[in-house]
């Protein structure tokens, strides 16, 4: 089941108190239901309102942060820059991240307002974002960065374009790292499900108007074209929007 919460998207420009309001809805919404985990699928989500949602929902809650950590590891310039929401580069959470692996190398910052919404608005035709992105990546260019943290979980959906606009540049997105981890927490509580059953996706939306639901199907076709997933496109329940 996931919950897009695009009534109150994006996140990144809403205070911390707003962020964990919708969250904790979010959550109550899924404790209704027999989750075994729950990935909080937001860089800034994850920074203003994981700590909490783990003290309220007593099961496995993965969150997600921006990759630091590796662009740092393989950076052969000791320049990275940071694509995110100014709600994450200013959070506590990233601060932290940015102080414990950022030492040896410059951590250029870029506040991307107006790109989650981009991407949003012209999936998956991005020509008018691509001018706000040219914006956002060319002081990088001047600071000889050579690697780039996807900080959004929105922004995989452009890495071709950041590659077109910037084409040595290593992007670092941690999509992979996240699936792992949740693998992991499922195993040590032993609640992965060992069986070969055909998924099926619940997308859920706080407004799943026409708009909303002819961009999922086509991103739902796009990357599940080829397998036997089933998916749904559902209205969120008046009471968690």
């Amino acid at each position: 089941m996931y919950v897009a919460d695009n009534k109150y998207c994006p996140y990144g420009n809403r205070s911390a108190d707003d962020i964990r309001q919708r969250s904790n809805t979010i959550l109550n919404f899924f404790s209704s239901y027999p989750m075994k985990a729950v990935v909080v699928a937001c860089n800034t989500a994850t920074a203003a309102a994981v700590k909490n949602l783990r003290e309220n929902f007593n099961i496995p809650i993965i969150g997600v942060e921006p990759g630091v950590k590796p662009a740092c590891e393989i950076t052969q310039s000791g320049q990275i820059g940071v694509l995110a929401t100014a709600g994450t580069l200013k959070s506590e959470k990233y601060e932290n991240l940015r102080n414990l692996h950022g030492k040896d190398v410059e951590v250029f910052e870029q506040a991307c307002e107006g790109l989650v919404q981009a991407i949003e608005n012209e999936y998956p035709d991005f020509s008018e974002t691509k001018d706000l992105l040219k914006l956002y990546l060319d002081p990088f260019k001047s600071q000889r960065v050579d690697t780039i943290v996807l900080g959004c979980t929105h922004y995989p959906l452009i890495e071709e374009l950041i590659h077109k606009l910037m084409h040595s540049v290593v992007t670092i997105n941690t999509g992979a790292a996240i699936a792992r981890q949740l693998e992991s927490q499922l195993k040590k509580f032993d609640l992965k499900n060992s069986g070969n059953f055909s998924p099926t996706i619940n997308v859920l939306a706080s407004k799943a108007d026409k708009v909303f639901s002819e961009k999922v199907d086509r991103l739902m076709h796009e990357n599940y074209k080829n397998s036997k997933t089933q998916f749904n496109i559902i209205q969120l329940p008046e009471h968690y929007c």
